[in-house]
């Protein structure tokens, strides 16, 4: 028994568009998410610049002394021990 022609194209044509929808599905889905992720990223680093400009003139940055130092290290945070627990 052979399959009518045209069940056979519309196969081929189901075939045909289903790869390219798919096709196109699928790079659409990566552009998007590239896409989001670079602006999430830029607006990340421009949110982390100004919390760091903001901690910058909220804390003065005094050189360690003996009370903000553990064994013999300079705290990174500058301030007493309690700040950076």
């Amino acid at each position: 028994m052979t399959v009518p022609i045209r069940l056979r194209l519309t196969a081929w044509y189901f075939g045909v568009m289903l790869l390219t929808l798919s096709l196109f599905g699928v790079g659409m889905f990566v552009a998007i998410r590239v896409a989001i992720g670079q602006v999430v990223d830029r607006d990340l680093h421009l949110r982390l610049a100004g919390v760091q400009e903001f901690m910058g003139r909220r804390i003065p940055q005094t050189p360690p002394t003996a009370s903000s130092t553990k064994s013999g290290n300079a705290l990174e945070c500058g301030q007493e021990e309690s700040c950076c627990k």
